[in-house]
């Protein structure tokens, strides 16, 4: 496997735990706001976690994940309904 494109976007608000309770709406900052989130490495991890879910179910999958602590984790898959033959 390889990369073949990046598209980085910039996010200039995030969702973070609250100090007190429950989430908050956050500003990120340059540069942060505009960097790679994932490095190439974690690109490539996630993308044999998609390609092994896909190789599971048989087809092409909708999945929903998240990262924390140096992990990934699947938060939900489903077949993509929107492919055309």
């Amino acid at each position: 496997m390889r990369i073949i494109d990046k598209n980085i976007s910039t996010q200039t608000r995030g969702i973070y735990r609250s100090a007190v309770d429950g989430n908050e709406w956050c500003d990120i900052p340059e540069p942060k706001a505009s960097s790679q989130v994932l490095t190439d490495t974690q690109i490539l991890e996630l993308s044999e976690l998609i390609l092994r879910i896909e190789s599971h179910y048989g087809f092409p999958c909708d999945i929903e994940w998240a990262y924390e602590s140096g992990k990934f984790y699947i938060t939900q898959s489903r077949p993509i309904t929107t492919l055309t033959a």
